[in-house]
């Protein structure tokens, strides 16, 4: 911040982003922005005829990562991956996060992994396909202090 006081967010994004592959990557100190990446609108890396993409948000080992928005990496023969990872992470009571096959196959995998402290209040999801496929794989870690609301 050039002024002396802190951005609030090194990446904003409250649009809608879509693609196979979406990353999105921030590192930055505690005393410059308060959250280095904000996340609120849309990303979707989900498919209609293959299995789902991949989703990344990286924080950075000094970056709070929030997430109030949907992020969707579900596809027809199997879910995708999303992998969330920050000093701190913070997902709201209205986000929603999807890796599940939608017709055939196995959902897919989804971590939130925060190297200080994790809140998640949202809903998340790594269904099997409708017609077949097992569950799939979500965690969500912290080294000092996990909430699940």
């Amino acid at each position: 911040a050039l002024d002396g006081a802190k951005s609030k967010a090194l990446i904003e994004q409250a649009g809608t982003v879509e693609g196979r592959t979406v990353l999105m990557t921030a590192s930055g100190a505690k005393d410059v922005v308060d959250t280095v990446i904000n996340m609120t609108g849309v990303v979707n890396a989900s498919s209609a005829s293959v299995e789902g993409g991949k989703i990344v948000l990286r924080g950075g080992s000094a970056g709070k990562v929030k997430i109030d928005g949907v992020m969707d990496a579900s596809g027809t023969t199997g879910g995708g991956d999303i992998d969330v990872q920050g000093e701190d992470i913070e997902v709201s009571k209205d986000s929603l996060v999807m890796a599940d096959a939608l017709e055939n196959g196995d959902g897919g995998r989804v971590y939130f992994m925060a190297a200080n402290n994790a809140l998640y209040s949202g809903r998340v999801y790594a269904r099997g396909g409708a017609v077949s496929g097992n569950g799939g794989f979500v965690e969500l870690s912290a080294k000092n202090q996990v909430g699940y609301d």
